[in-house]
């Protein structure tokens, strides 16, 4: 829950910085499509580059910084809202360099270097101040309000507001008094004032019921539901939030969604619902999903969008470089054949009686013409060839890019399953501490290891990128760390892992993973009983075709008949390990030895039958 508060808090912050380079694109263009809005903004600074228009070069920059935000390319927009600055510098427009002094300090937060971003926030307000500029002064303080929050500095923020607050107080502007207002409670809801600023903020929404958007009045009722929540009054935070569901379908926004979402998971788990917090967190997930999605999707078009423009813009600088030396060619070609023909006419006027030397001549400019035509014959193939060649490049560019999106959609599967299971992981936890049997504590635990184990395995799939050669002893090594963690035996009990540098197919590492995890398992809670340590060796080598996995420990060794199948009254583990062993194609036998000594050679998996056609 604290992270998710924390993840909520980040949300917010990063939404407010945000909030006036966004209502600037909305102003300045349609952001509709951010990839489109990218490509002309990108086509805007190309034509004014050079050109000595730098006011013109600034817009097209500053646009550019716009479309960048909302495509979520975060070293662009640093880089480019650095280029805007200079530009501004250059041209001495205070309001200009103010501006663009704050989109760098969005820059800096969105790429989470907090301290650079309110010390670029702090020069931006000192740029603007002297401008004697009500609406940029006070817009600069609300936005320098929030990046002190973000770094948790709450005295130098109530200084703030308090200037914001004087500052407003000399106008009749009453939105920007009722948003100083806001930002008010808030610093004292952060230091834990939660009574002033519940009045405040009753207040600020009187105020903003007139004059505010319908954005205000959905920020300052989500605040007033955080205090109450914070408050623990549930009634009123419940009706508040009720309220809060309606501003979201007018707002039609996913972070709105969040952050009421997020707040109705803290009020739910308040008042004990456990399902509705769990409704809330799954409908959290779906929508950091989405917005994830929805970001890599817009940065992967940018950059094929970008990339088909660099490959076309190379392709017309060949073509016109091409076209030139063509161009050259034929002019001294046509040089040639004219100096070519004046002599042969001056030839034939001053030698009319020389009919030899007339034949020589017409010989000469008939060659001429002959190479003339291979050349043009020639220049057509290889301009047949160049145009062939690009249309290969083009089909092996599409397939290599089709070939990456299966991958990541492959790798992204992986993922949610592993936090689909960690989710089972949560409610298994949740549900054990509502019983005080110990012999369902022990049963659900026992669940939570098998599920662990699973997530292990996605988690290993997810990160590895070919095989899992590289990463099955690290598997192994955490798998076996996470059980004596869970049963507290970590100090007393000690594993070692022998994995040969083999690769094994994704579709025998589960039920691997599981088999070792019920093995393990079994060991902890019956080889040791009585004693103060034991030791447990785990081995996986290549056995010819096949591999062989070892597992012993020097405990008593009471399971081993059960473990083996040979014993009466097996346990659901001691049947799972069986089915698990089936599904490897493997054998289980016991071995001799003190303690209990397990072998199991398995693999590969029969292939199945296929269909005659």
């Amino acid at each position: 829950m604290a992270l998710l508060m924390r993840n909520i808090a980040l949300l917010r912050i990063f939404t407010f910085t945000l909030g006036f380079v966004v209502a600037h694109s909305t102003m300045n263009g349609n952001v509709d499509d951010p990839v489109a809005a990218l490509v002309a903004a990108r086509t805007a600074v190309s034509d004014t580059e050079g050109k000595g228009d730098l006011r013109k070069e600034h817009d097209a920059m500053t646009k550019l910084v716009s479309a960048e935000l909302l495509c979520g390319s975060r070293e662009d927009v640093l880089r480019s809202s650095l280029r805007a600055l200079d530009l501004s510098r250059a041209l001495g427009d205070p309001r200009m360099i103010a501006l663009d002094l704050r989109n760098v300090s969005v820059a800096f937060a969105r790429n989470g270097q907090y301290a650079m971003a309110e010390k670029e926030a702090r020069n931006a307000l000192a740029m603007a101040v002297p401008l004697k500029e009500f609406d940029l002064s006070a817009e600069l303080l609300h936005f320098l309000v929030g990046v002190l929050l973000k770094n948790d500095k709450l005295d130098e923020a109530q200084r703030v507001t308090e200037e914001a607050l004087r500052l407003a107080d000399g106008s009749s502007d009453e939105r920007n008094k009722a948003l100083g207002w806001a930002d008010m409670a808030r610093v004292l809801a952060a230091q834990g004032k939660n009574s002033d600023a519940l009045t405040i903020l009753a207040k600020s929404h009187r105020s903003l019921a007139k004059d505010g958007t319908p954005r205000d009045r959905f920020n300052i009722e989500l605040e007033q539901a955080r205090v109450l929540v914070a408050m623990q009054h549930a009634g009123k935070a419940g009706s508040l939030l009720d309220g809060l569901d309606e501003y979201v379908l007018t707002l039609k926004e996913p972070e709105a969604l969040r952050e009421v979402d997020a707040l109705r998971y803290e009020w739910a788990l308040q008042q004990g619902r456990t399902d509705l917090a769990l409704e809330r967190l799954q409908r959290i997930k779906a929508t950091d999903d989405s917005l994830r999605m929805a970001q890599d999707g817009h940065a992967m078009a940018a950059l094929r969008v970008l990339h088909d423009l660099e490959r076309h813009e190379k392709d017309n600088a060949e073509l016109r470089a091409s076209n030139e030396q063509k161009e050259v060619t034929i002019a001294e070609q046509r040089i040639g054949n004219r100096l070519l023909m004046v002599l042969v006419a001056s030839l034939i006027i001053a030698i009319v009686a020389l009919v030899l030397s007339s034949i020589f001549i017409l010989r000469i400019v008939k060659r001429v013409r002959l190479k003339n035509a291979v050349i043009r014959r020639q220049h057509d193939e290889i301009q047949a060839k160049h145009v062939e060649l690009q249309r290969q490049n083009k089909r092996l560019t599409e397939t290599l890019i089709s070939e990456e999106e299966k991958e990541v959609l492959l790798r992204e599967i992986h993922h949610r399953i592993k936090n689909n299971l960690q989710v089972v992981d949560s409610l298994l936890g949740i549900q054990m501490g509502q019983h005080g049997d110990p012999i369902l504590e022990r049963g659900f635990r026992e669940a939570q290891g098998r599920v662990r184990s699973m997530a292990m395995v996605h988690e290993t799939i997810y990160k590895a990128t070919t095989s899992h050669q590289n990463s099955l002893h690290e598997h192994l090594n955490k798998l076996t760390r996470s059980i004596l963690v869970t049963y507290g035996v970590h100090d007393r009990i000690s594993v070692q892992v022998d994995i040969a540098p083999i690769d094994l197919p994704e579709d025998q590492l589960l039920p691997l993973t599981l088999l070792v995890n019920e093995l393990l398992t079994n060991s902890v809670k019956y080889a040791f009983e009585g004693r103060e340590s034991g030791h447990v060796h785990v081995v996986l080598r290549p056995a010819g075709e096949r591999f062989e996995l070892i597992f012993s420990d020097d405990g008593i060794g009471k399971e081993t008949e059960a473990v083996v199948g040979r014993g009466h009254g097996i346990s659901f583990g001691t049947e799972l390990i069986s089915i698990l062993a089936k599904q490897l194609n493997g054998e289980l036998r016991e071995l001799r030895g003190s303690g209990t000594a397990i072998s199991m050679v398995f693999g590969p998996l029969p292939q199945p039958l296929r269909i005659a056609s």
